[in-house]
């Protein structure tokens, strides 16, 4: 009964020991983290170059801006959306797919966003914590995703400049003060593995999605094809046809 009781309590103190360990060891990394980018971040005044360039690239991996872009594509080029309707169907799904990731997350680290650029910048509901960043998945997600549809049409030029972007959108949040390092490198992260989500899908699934927007965008752009401009414009050639202009 002796034996068994200290062995209970070495056990319990082995417990505690790694708990204390783990919790100093994420402390630790903690601190690292914080410093690396406070070194990385850009005070840049408003009204500068530098101001005016950090906020143009975080302009450009807005969500406000590519949540909506593939709708938008269907809507108002549909020939377009026909052609890259793969690639836009995996995006409306990634970009679902990243909001209800990132607002889990978010809820659950409850990460204070950098003090020092806290106050510049609007954030909604979850967005306002700082872990992971939602830039930076959005950005390699898109990345992903567009070298698995578009490789081709990309070409190796294409694929580095896409991956730059990317890059670039993430290291512009700490430059700016809006996450940490860990924040950026936790969200490619998760982007990437969002984008394996959507790309590994179960082929049922994906063609049950693609066929009706398939179906659909071909009804448009047969629609399209004959718009009352269109219309016009053959009328007007078989008109100077028959005059013999």
């Amino acid at each position: 009964m002796r034996d068994r009781a200290h062995m209970s309590h070495s056990l319990q103190f082995a417990e505690k020991d790694a708990v204390h360990g783990l919790a100093g060891l994420l402390y630790w990394l903690g601190n690292l983290d914080k410093k690396i980018s406070a070194r990385g971040f850009i005070n840049a005044q408003s009204g500068t170059a530098t101001y005016r360039a950090l906020r143009v690239v975080e302009l450009l991996g807005n969500g406000w801006i590519w949540l909506p872009l593939p709708v938008v594509v269907v809507m108002f080029s549909p020939r377009a959306a026909l052609r890259h309707r793969a690639l836009l169907l995996s995006l409306a799904v990634g970009f679902i797919f990243d909001i209800i990731c990132l607002g889990i997350i978010k809820a659950i680290f409850r990460r204070p966003r950098p003090k020092y650029n806290a106050a510049d910048g609007l954030h909604v509901l979850s967005d306002k914590w700082s872990f992971p960043s939602g830039h930076a998945s959005r950005a390699f997600l898109i990345f992903a995703l567009a070298v698995r549809h578009e490789k081709q049409r990309l070409g190796a030029f294409g694929v580095v400049l896409v991956l730059a972007w990317a890059a670039t959108t993430s290291a512009c949040r700490i430059m700016q003060g809006r996450h940490y390092a860990g924040d950026v490198l936790a969200g490619a992260l998760l982007g990437l593995l969002e984008a394996a989500a959507v790309m590994y899908a179960p082929e049922k699934l994906q063609h049950a999605l693609e066929q009706p927007l398939a179906g659909r965008l071909v009804a448009k752009s047969a629609a399209a094809k004959l718009s009352p401009g269109t219309v016009l414009r053959a009328a007007g050639r078989k008109l100077l046809r028959y005059t013999g202009y």
